[in-house]
This record gives structure tokens, C-alpha cells and sequence, in this order.
């Protein structure tokens, strides 16, 4: 049976909108969309200062968007709110990617008798906190209608906490590769453009423990001792921001390897870089390896969580063991001893990501998720949409 166009409601809430807008070209390739699917957004607003980025995109896209406040105190009056919004665009769908989207999607598709979905990112925090909210949030996630996974590790996860859960699908995460490629690029900051014919290579991530920021560092430090042509270049913010920026001073490394924090222009640094580095010791799916393949960049890469189902050790990039700094420092000079097998690993992640992991595949996947959930046809046995 075809069904009238659905309204669908997504309940997200970041502090930005990340990458240089790829969040905005994924809303607009969606809202693009209009004959299959209507998106509404409904956005936390834990943004710090004033404006919202998710909102002030919602807005040229024309898309309908509910800002709720970040605090559970005001969960009450959100609550209404978000009742309201839902009933009065007409949603059929309520779907939600987080701790608090989730307890807030499962009381309006109960009050409101609508199905809900819900996205697992997977679990790659160890912070208290985070471990708090996470056991919170697998209270909540059995109740849910239906539940994505952006991996095959992330199903696997899943599987482990739930027992009996919902019907699962796996839609891997994804990237626009046209809107990404035209972005203009600007020239890097005189310190941080390439002197001396250095090469360049890049982390992107949050700086904590669960990154390997310091299995990088000591990394680096084996390559800084053997030869002086490359300069690692560090993006991100988070808790162990002070600690990284010390150990860096006292090995003597400034000269080679500098901090940037948090940068709207992360996709300038891309292009400017020979490889990516990400020495994580947890991951789900990231996206900073599907925007190095974007830009046709081969990546180093931990063998943990999602991230062997996008990098082919020898093909698309290197893998190696977390926590193993003289791998990853050889693994760093391959590259650098050997450029031509590194264009051929960029060009090859690009053709991998351009068969698999489009946002029109990914898009395409929801929709007929979406089409299924509707019709009642989901199948009780766990399922993969791959």
C-alpha cells in the first residue's frame, strides 16, 4: 500500500552544528525529499550563547523546528509544547537520537499513540557521567517501536543490552559528498600552513582519554625523533585539553604539533592534510573518517568498534591495535615514505564511501523504514537494512 507523504519529527540536541554545515546539506537533502518524507525538527538548545545553529538552519531551510530548553526542569511545559507541534504539523513518525530525545520522543509517542524510532550511536563514552545517562538511556531504548544502528559493531552493542529488542536496523552513517567538495576553501592561518614541504597530518575529535590523544602524542614523538618533515595539527576541544597541551611542552614537541580547539572551518584543514589520524580506543561510526574519504585523504585508524567496516587496512588506509603507539608511529611513516600508495588509499576511501555511504542511500533506507513502520509490516525478527 502507498502511503500520503509522512511527517516525521527528529529530536536531536548538539551544542553545534558541526563539520562546516554537513549537518545542514544532510536537513536539506531530506527536506529536499518532499515527495517521500516532511521533516520537523525538534532541537535542545544546549548550545552555549545566544542563537541556535540547528535552528538558524532549520530556518533557511524552511523546515518547521520546536526549540526545547536543555534542563529536565522544564520538561512539563516542553513536553506541551513538543505535544502541541507534533499534533499540529501532523506527525505520523516521532523519531530521536539521544538520552534525553529519547525520554522525551517515548512520553509523546505514548501520549499521542504514535510510533517511535530511535538512532543508537553506540557507547564509546567512560566518564561517569556519561556512563550514568547511557544506563538511563538503556532503560528507555527497549520501549521503542523500532531502533537504528549506524554499524554493525553498533547492532552488536545493542544486542548485548537489550535481550528482546524492537526490530533493528543497521543504516550506516553518512556523508554529502557533492555539498562538501564545492565548499570553499580558505587559506589555512599563516602559523599552520605547510613549511618546508612538511607534511601534514590531522586529528579531529574530542580531546579525552577515549580518543587516544596520548597514544598520538607519544606516536608523533617516535616520528619527531627520526625526522622533522611532517606537523600534526590537532582539532578539538574537551577535558583533557590542558593535560595535552603540557605533555606536548615539556617533550618539546610545539614545534611540530599544535592545538587548535574547536574550528568552524575543520573542512579547510582537511584539504590542506596528506592523512587523518584518529587513535581512538572506542568508536561507533565516525564521521571524520567518511569526511577525510570525502576529500579523497587515506586515514590511520584504530581496529576498534565501526571503523574496520570503513577502513580496509592496505586499501582505503592502515589499521592498527588501540593503544599501540610504535605501531602507530610506524604506521605514520608508511605513509610519509610512501605518497603515492597514500593517494591511492584516498582515492580508493572515496569510491568506497561514494558506493556506500551516500546520504541519498542513507535517506533512501529511512524512508522505507519509515514506509514499513507505517504499513505495520515489520517483521519481529531483528533485520538489517544493508
Amino acid at each position: 500500500m502507498h502511503l500520503a507523504v509522512p511527517k516525521v519529527i527528529r529530536l536531536l540536541g548538539y551544542e553545534k552544528l558541526p563539520r562546516q554545515g554537513v549537518k545542514l546539506n544532510r536537513r536539506n537533502i531530506y527536506a529536499r525529499d518532499s515527495n517521500r518524507c516532511q521533516y520537523v525538527l525538534g532541537i535542545f538548545d544546549e548550545q552555549p550563547g545566544t542563537g541556535n545553529d540547528y535552528q538558524k538552519a532549520a530556518q533557511q531551510l524552511k523546515c518547521p523546528a520546536l526549540v526545547m530548553r536543555s534542563s529536565l526542569f522544564f520538561i512539563i511545559p516542553d513536553m506541551i509544547s513538543l505535544c502541541r507541534t507534533i499534533r499540529k504539523q501532523k506527525v505520523v513518525i516521532i523519531c530521536s537520537h539521544d538520552y534525553k530525545s529519547n525520554l522525551y520522543a517515548l512520553l509523546a509517542g505514548k501520549i499521542l499513540n504514535l510510533p517511535t524510532m530511535a538512532v543508537f550511536h553506540g557507547r564509546t563514552r567512560t566518564d561517569r557521567k556519561a556512563l550514568f545517562y547511557e544506563s538511563f538511556d538503556n532503560l528507555l531504548l527497549p520501549y521503542f517501536d523500532t531502533l537504528i544502528c549506524v554499524s554493525e559493531h553498533t547492532k552488536t552493542q545493542l544486542q548485548k543490552i537489550i535481550k528482546k529488542p524492537p526490530p533493528v536496523y543497521v543504516i550506516p552513517n553518512a556523508i554529502p559528498l557533492e555539498p562538501v567538495n564545492k565548499t570553499t576553501t580558505k587559506p589555512l592561518p599563516e602559523t599552520y600552513r605547510r613549511k618546508d614541504n612538511r607534511k601534514q597530518a590531522v586529528f579531529a575529535g574530542r580531546l579525552c582519554s577515549e580518543k587516544g590523544i596520548f597514544d598520538l602524542i607519544r606516536a608523533a614523538a617516535k616520528v619527531i625523533d627520526k625526522r622533522d618533515d611532517i606537523t600534526f595539527l590537532i582539532l578539538g576541544d574537551g577535558p583533557e585539553k590542558d593535560h595535552l597541551k603540557k605533555t606536548i611542552s615539556d617533550n618539546g614537541l610545539t614545534n611540530f604539533i599544535h592545538l587548535l580547539g574547536f574550528t568552524n572551518s575543520i573542512f579547510d584543514y582537511y584539504r590542506s592534510m596528506d592523512f587523518l589520524i584518529l587513535p581512538s580506543l572506542s568508536e561507533s561510526m565516525p564521521m571524520v573518517i567518511l569526511e577525510a574519504f570525502s576529500l579523497k585523504k587515506p586515514v590511520i585508524a584504530t581496529s576498534v568498534g565501526g571503523i574496520p567496516e570503513i577502513v580496509q587496512h592496505g586499501k582505503t588506509g592502515l589499521l592498527v591495535k588501540p593503544g599501540d603507539a610504535n605501531a602507530l608511529a610506524r604506521a605514520i611513516e608508511s605513509l610519509l615514505d610512501n605518497p603515492q600508495k597514500a593517494e591511492e588509499m584516498g582515492n580508493n576511501g572515496y569510491a568506497h564511501i561514494s558506493a556506500h555511504h551516500t546520504i541519498e542511500a542513507q535517506a533512501a533506507h529511512y524512508f522505507s523504514i519509515y514506509e514499513q513502520v507505517l504499513n505495520s509490516s515489520i517483521s519481529p525478527q531483528v533485520d538489517s537494512a544493508q
